[in-house]
């Protein structure tokens, strides 16, 4: 593998009860409170909420659970994703959180979204995760360079 991916990562308190978080999972900012700003919980499917980063670690749900496990969340950088749906995944597409897979990105057809705009997780810059070349399934995962708050506009 050559050179180094570099990443952004911040701790974020993990919320959400007693709910594990995968790594690689899509995260999203939720209301801080005064103790403790930074927190976050797993996208849901069709969630529209602006992505925050990626998962870099497995927190389990009994730490969860505990209201006081931190977990790093990629900010910037290149990171893997989890698949959702497999339609349009290439490099070069725009991925966002899934409309059907907690967690997980869709890459989009192309260029789309109402005139606001759409928000994106990132930008796919390899799809061969797997070491055997086969095509990606749901469930996989893929490389993408971390683009949380950009949006994309219709041309």
């Amino acid at each position: 593998m050559p050179g180094m991916d570099h990443l952004l990562t911040k701790a974020f308190l993990a919320t959400g009860g007693a709910v594990a978080y995968k790594q690689f999972q899509c995260v999203k900012q939720v209301a801080e409170s005064t103790l403790q700003p930074a927190q976050c919980a797993i996208m849901t499917a069709g969630d529209t909420n602006p992505p925050l980063g990626v998962v870099q670690e497995p927190l389990d749900a009994v730490k969860t659970a505990t209201g006081k496990a931190f977990v790093g969340v990629a900010l910037s950088g290149n990171t893997k994703v989890i698949v959702g749906a497999t339609a349009n995944i290439a490099i070069g597409k725009f991925v966002i959180p899934s409309a059907t897979v907690a967690g997980a990105v869709d890459a989009l057809a192309g260029i789309v979204g109402a005139s606001a705009g759409t928000q994106v997780v990132g930008k796919i810059i390899g799809v061969l995760g797997n070491s055997i070349n086969q095509a990606v399934t749901a469930g996989d995962l893929i490389d993408i360079e971390l683009l949380p708050g950009h949006v994309v506009y219709l041309t």
